[in-house]
C-alpha cells in the first residue's frame, strides 16, 4: 500500500478524502473518508520562583572550617561578652539558602560601622585598621601606644572559601573594606538550585565566622556595630 502526495490542509476543518487502491492503472478499490484537522496542543506551566535565606545561630564549640568557636550566637546577636586582653576569640553564624534560581545567588555582608562604643572609641578592622583585599592568617593587634588603630581588630571569613573569589583556606581573615552598603563583602555563593540545609555544605549553607582580639590599650566601653546580610538570587 502506498500513498501519494499526502498533505494535511492548512485550515482546520473537517474534509472528505477518496483512498483508492490500484494495481498499475487500474482501480481495485474505492472509498471516501472523512478527517478532521484541528490544532495542536499547546502543554504550559508556571513555576513559581522559590527564595528562603536563613541566617542560624550557632553553639560555642561548633566546628567550622577554622576550628571550634568561643562565642554561642544567634540569628540576630553576636555576643563577645566580656573580652580579655590578647585572646582571639571566634563565633559563627550558619548561612542556608533553599531557592531554584537557575544561576544560582550570592550572599553578602556589610557593617554599619566599626565596632564603638558610647564615647566614639572603636575596635578597628583586620589588620590594625589597615584593610586589605586578600585574606591573611589571624594576628594580634601591634599594641602602638601612638596609634589607635593598633588597640584591638575585628575580622571574619567564610567556609564557602573559593566560591567567593578569595581563598579563605582554613584559617584565613580579612577585614570589612569600609562601612556602609558599599562595601559588601561576598560571603556566600551557588551557581544553580539549593536546598538549604538538606545540601551539601558550601551548596546549601556554609559557615561564616567573625574574630575580634584587643590589647591592653583598647579603651574600656561596652562596643557594638549592626552587620547586614543580603541574599540575592539570579532566575
Amino acid at each position: 500500500l502506498m500513498v501519494y502526495n499526502a498533505v494535511n490542509p492548512a485550515t482546520q476543518n473537517s474534509y472528505v478524502m477518496t483512498v483508492e487502491t490500484k494495481a498499475g492503472a487500474t482501480t481495485l478499490e474505492s472509498a471516501q473518508i472523512r478527517v478532521a484537522i484541528v490544532e495542536g496542543v499547546t502543554v504550559s506551566a508556571n513555576v513559581s520562583a522559590v527564595l528562603t535565606f536563613q541566617v542560624i545561630g550557632t553553639e560555642a564549640g561548633t566546628t567550622t572550617e577554622e576550628g571550634p568557636t568561643d562565642i554561642t550566637t544567634t540569628a540576630t546577636t553576636i555576643n563577645f561578652g566580656t573580652v580579655n586582653i590578647n585572646t582571639q576569640y571566634v563565633a559563627a553564624q550558619k548561612l542556608a539558602v533553599d531557592t531554584n534560581a537557575d544561576d544560582g545567588f550570592v550572599v553578602k555582608v556589610w557593617q554599619n560601622q566599626n565596632l564603638t562604643n558610647a564615647m566614639g572609641n572603636d575596635i578597628d578592622k583586620f589588620a590594625d585598621g589597615v584593610t586589605s583585599t586578600n585574606p591573611q592568617a589571624w594576628a594580634a593587634p601591634s599594641a602602638n601606644s601612638t596609634n589607635e588603630n593598633t588597640y584591638g581588630h575585628f575580622g571574619l571569613r567564610t567556609d564557602d572559601d573559593t566560591d567567593v573569589g578569595k581563598d579563605y583556606g582554613t584559617n584565613l581573615w580579612i577585614g570589612f573594606y569600609g562601612d556602609g552598603t558599599d562595601y559588601q563583602h561576598t560571603v556566600f555563593y551557588h551557581d544553580g538550585p539549593a536546598k538549604g540545609l538538606n545540601d551539601n555544605k558550601n551548596a546549601g549553607w556554609t559557615f561564616v565566622e567573625y574574630s575580634l582580639e584587643i590589647s591592653a590599650l583598647q579603651e574600656a566601653g561596652d562596643y557594638s556595630n549592626v552587620l547586614t546580610y543580603i541574599c540575592t538570587p539570579t532566575y
